[in-house]
């Protein structure tokens, strides 16, 4: 938020031109018999200058607390001030002007060579308020973003000329947007700067290089702090008041500071330090003129800061608020170039806003009494009030769109200030758009009107209101589009209401689910979408499948193996089964309980084939079934028959074990224990989940275990978050299979 200067009819600035030639009249007139002493008492060294310490004069500590780097100015580049007519004030102080201090706080620039941006800052948070005519604005630049946006080095330092056209072209917004740090842009890069900080950034519109006589810095600084600079000297450390003569020391380098007045009796300027108000004279220090070189590079600057003035027509009545200011006829505001302001048009009993009028800012929304403006120069601001009756258009909804007003487009609600008995051509738009797949429908006018029509002006205050409906888009849509038909089509629903949609699938086909805006909403074939928003629904068809299976040879003993192998065929003939495709083959040794055996997987062309060795004697019943996937719906083969005789061999034996329920997204073990009651066995164990949804898991490991022992081997789920809650099976068994060698679990996910 920009805070405006005050007002009034002799403003600051001109009290302190006043202020300067009364005080150069007075002078005049008693200089032989009164001279204000501003002296200050000048620290005593003792005569061997104390040593440096490690925390005040180290090398390091000095070359950081520097950091300004000499640049060649051309005499021709240099600009001398018109002197004043009355000649030159004895004293400028802007810390004290006028009983006002124009300067803002003393900062640190800490270990880091950043005085440049420090020093061109303090001269520039000045000039902004001394330009304003305000002394209070609350004025806190970010050093930072000037120092690492604009090239400045903490080792190194930097050059005025750099950080002055830094501020010209781009400018350096609030400290809040980049906190000092004392860092440079290796450490601190620019892109640290809050996002916004091109519309907080205070810019300089010009700047120049000073003349090097006393004189010539004496009149510039009639304007406005200077950003100056001189070389520094050990002792220079020491300083603790009064004015700086170098007496002894080396040179440890250069420093930028703001230049804030000057005693040209005493012979002096006062300047602003960047070393913390602990520092000096409360973090100012005195020079005398000619001392370190401190007059050859001297710098202007204008502060780019607008003046504003409000009015209001008629002028004596109403006001307008700006950023919460009362502004009334004649008074004015200061600004940064570039700033936002939110103004109100106030009116006074009995009259209403009509529109603004501006010259050198720009204007949001001319008829809105509640809008924002632009200030990019010097201007002013007019607010056009009107007696005369208050006719208002709007909508239902409000926005952009819904109705003309002569021909016009407008923004509803609008307000107008029309003469009794004027007419005016009224119109609702229909359909209009609210945006992807929302449109509203015109109804109704409040005053019973056509859609166009025209009005009379009332001798009172009137709405006209356009009612509107608002309806969404429901798309909807097969997948694949030859899978089946739905009932509805694509197009436009009101609000609130229920669209019944019913999908029939083509031959071949078979309904699979409904998919709303993307997700899984059932797989019944009738489904009713609320019209809450714009929808999406489409219908999943899948293909129908077939599954042989066949076993060879159809009798063995036990021990021995079986041929287990078939083959999944889609009735459609793309997509094909991807190889890889996932078959179970289960047997039954009573006709009524099956169970899970062998998991499979098929190759190209759909075909699977696997060898089994059946764990017990008798007559089984083997199926082999698919759960099918997005493309093809499920499918189980016909029943084949398999004897086993014979007798038990030694007996390779499973068991597995591990809790009974465990949570999505946790990780269980599951202990097996091999029994080997044989020969040596060397071979691999396999382990498979399986679960609602068709969720398949496996693992396998290589395990050995010796003849006539037992083996201890653990497998680790890792269970997905996304899984579905409910019961899984868990099976291990030897590959290649062993006789007996399966075993099954169950575990409850929640």
């Amino acid at each position: 938020m920009e805070v405006q200067k005050r007002s009034s009819s002799f403003s600051k600035r001109e009290g302190v031109t006043l202020s300067l030639f009364l005080l150069i009249l007075v002078i005049s007139i008693v200089r032989s018999v009164f001279i204000v002493n501003h002296s200050r008492p000048f620290p005593s060294y003792a005569t061997s200058p104390p040593l440096p310490t490690p925390d005040s004069t180290t090398n390091m500590s000095i070359t950081y607390r520097l950091g300004w780097l000499p640049e060649k100015i051309p005499d021709e580049s240099r600009v001398r001030p018109m002197r004043i007519a009355l000649g030159l004030p004895t004293y400028v102080d802007w810390t004290q002007s006028s009983g006002y201090n124009w300067m803002t706080s003393v900062k640190n620039q800490l270990s880091c060579g950043s005085c440049v941006a420090f020093g061109t800052i303090g001269a520039f948070e000045a000039m902004i308020r001394i330009q304003a005519n305000d002394p209070s604005w609350s004025m806190d630049i970010s050093e930072q973003h000037l120092f690492s946006c604009g090239g400045g080095s903490c080792s190194s330092g930097w050059y005025i000329s750099a950080a002055l056209n830094y501020l010209r072209d781009n400018g350096s917004p609030d400290e809040a947007c980049f906190p000092y740090q004392a860092k440079d842009s290796t450490t601190l890069p620019c892109s640290n700067t809050c996002s916004d900080w091109q519309s907080r950034a205070f810019k300089v519109r010009s700047w120049n290089w000073i003349g090097t006589s006393p004189s010539d810095i004496q009149t510039a600084l009639l304007n406005g702090p200077l950003v100056g600079a001189f070389y520094v000297y050990t002792d220079f450390f020491y300083y603790t008041g009064g004015i700086y003569r170098y007496t002894w020391g080396v040179l440890e380098g250069g420093h930028c500071i703001a230049i804030v007045g000057y005693d040209s009796v005493q012979q002096y300027w006062i300047c602003k330090n960047s070393w913390g108000s602990g520092w000096g004279e409360n973090g100012y220090f005195r020079i005398a003129f000619g001392q370190c070189e401190i007059e050859q590079s001297v710098a202007s600057l204008e502060a780019a800061v607008n003046t504003l003035t409000y009015y209001t027509d008629p002028s004596s009545v109403g006001s307008i608020s700006a950023d919460g200011v009362t502004k009334t006829n004649g008074a004015t505001g200061a600004y940064r170039s570039g700033a936002r302001v939110r103004v109100i048009a106030n009116p006074p009993s009995g009259y209403v806003f009509v529109n603004w009028e501006a010259s050198g800012v720009s204007v949001d929304n001319q008829l809105s009494q509640d809008t924002y403006m632009t200030v990019s120069s010097n201007g002013w601001l007019k607010a056009h009030f009107v007696n005369i009756f208050q006719i208002t258009i709007t909508s239902s909804p409000t926005g952009s769109g819904f109705v003309t007003v002569d021909g016009l487009a407008i923004t509803t609600p609008q307000t107008f200030m029309w003469a009794q008995g004027s007419t005016h051509a009224l119109a609702a738009n229909s359909p209009v758009s609210g945006g992807t797949g929302v449109q509203y429908v015109w109804l109704s006018w409040s005053d019973g009107g056509a859609q166009s029509h025209t009005i009379s002006v009332p001798a009172a205050a009137t709405t006209y209101t356009a009612n509107f409906k608002k309806q969404y888009m429901l798309t909807v849509s097969v997948s694949p589009a030859e899978g089946g038909t739905l009932s509805v089509t694509t197009g436009w629903r009101d609000e609130g209401t229920e669209v019944a949609v019913t999908a029939t699938p083509n031959s071949g086909y078979s309904f699979y689910y409904w998919s709303l805006d993307g997700a899984n909403v059932g797989s019944s074939p009738s489904y009713s979408v609320l019209m809450n928003a714009p929808h999406s629904l489409t219908a999943l068809f899948r293909g129908s499948s077939s599954l042989s299976f066949g076993l060879s040879p159809g009798s063995i003993v036990l021990g021995a193996s079986v041929t287990l192998s078939g083959t999944l065929t889609p009735t459609q003939p793309t997509p094909g089964i991807p190889a890889g495709t996932v078959v179970i083959l289960s047997y039954s040794l009573n006709g009524s309980a099956w169970t899970n055996f062998i998991t499979t997987k098929t190759g190209s062309g759909g075909v699977y084939s696997v060898a089994w060795y059946p764990p017990y004697v008798g007559s089984y019943q083997i199926k082999a079934t698919w759960s099918g996937d997005q493309n093809y719906g499920g499918a189980a083969s016909s029943v084949a028959s398999l004897t086993v005789t014979g007798a038990f061999p030694p007996r390779i034996a499973l068991l597995i074990t591990g809790p009974a329920s465990t949570a999505r997204g946790s990780s269980v073990a599951f202990d097996v224990l091999v029994t080997n009651p044989g020969s040596p066995l060397s071979t691999t164990l396999h382990f498979e989940v399986t679960g609602p949804g068709g969720y398949r898991y496996f693992d396998s490991q290589q395990i050995t275990v010796v003849a006539g022992e037992k083996g201890r081997f653990q497998f680790i789920w890792q269970v997905p978050s996304a899984i579905n809650a409910g019961q899984y099976e868990i099976l291990v068994c030897l590959v290649p299979p062993k006789p007996t060698a399966i075993a099954q679990t169950q575990i409850t996910v929640t």
